[in-house]
């Protein structure tokens, strides 16, 4: 390790065995937030070095295959990548969340509350950037922060992403009035544009989310009472929703 924290990238057997291991690191304090197995089992992270967005790939042996550095991003504390999902048509989106101004190899995002959600998509091959998108406050609230956790792709490469707001966001086409804090939603954009096409509040913060036989399956938590589908649970509680 360098002077702080590095990160690492390790592969191993379902039984622990260590395959290999490859270190990303500079002197400042270094997160890996996300990664996940590509075609030939390539495996792809998402990382922070020295606070810059760090996209790497290596090959099913270790051999590293590239490694792309875009811009500063930085966090209101925790990780600013939360998740990335490859999709079939050869792309990568990634989500997360920032403060301040955030470089992701695009224009400049900048974030308005305490913290706000991007959405990137890049070039699986050469981590190249496509396009990518703020979402959140729509006031300059410090103590307001929203987040982009889970996220996935259909097979015709449009995105769902979900995560919490705590009060009104603007997602771009759409100003969605949240009733109090803490507001869990799951979103579906454009994976051409980051465009949205629909969004609906789940009264939970989500986490992840997957397909499943035409469903959205989205894995979430709340700290107080919830209500689904009739049914009230008391908090905290966490959940698993299938939403059509």
């Amino acid at each position: 390790a360098q002077q702080r924290r590095d990160v690492f990238v390790l592969r191993a057997t379902q039984d622990g065995t260590v395959l290999w291991a490859q270190r990303l690191g500079s002197e400042s304090f270094d997160k890996c937030g996300a990664v996940a197995i590509g075609p030939e089992d390539e495996v792809f992270a998402a990382c922070e070095v020295d606070y810059r967005l760090t996209l790497v790939r290596f090959a099913a042996d270790g051999t590293p295959l590239m490694h792309r550095v875009h811009g500063h991003v930085l966090s209101n504390g925790g990780h600013a990548v939360a998740s990335l999902h490859i999709g079939a048509q050869g792309t990568v989106v990634i989500s997360g969340a920032f403060h301040g101004a955030a470089q992701l190899g695009g224009a400049t995002l900048q974030s308005v509350g305490g913290g706000d959600i991007f959405l990137a998509r890049y070039d699986y091959a050469t981590g190249d950037h496509v396009w990518s998108r703020r979402y959140g406050n729509v006031r300059s609230v410090i103590a307001e922060s929203d987040e982009g956790f889970g996220v996935t792709m259909d097979d015709a490469g449009d995105v769902y992403l979900t995560g919490d707001i705590d009060g009104d966001a603007d997602f771009g086409e759409e100003i969605v009035r949240a009733p109090n804090r803490g507001n869990g939603y799951v979103a579906k954009l454009d994976g051409d544009t980051g465009d949205l096409g629909w969004i609906t509040l789940i009264g939970a913060r989500g986490l992840s989310v997957g397909l499943a036989d035409g469903r959205l399956i989205v894995l979430g938590t709340s700290f107080d009472a919830l209500e689904l589908e009739g049914s009230l649970f008391p908090g905290p509680t966490g959940f698993v929703a299938a939403l059509e």
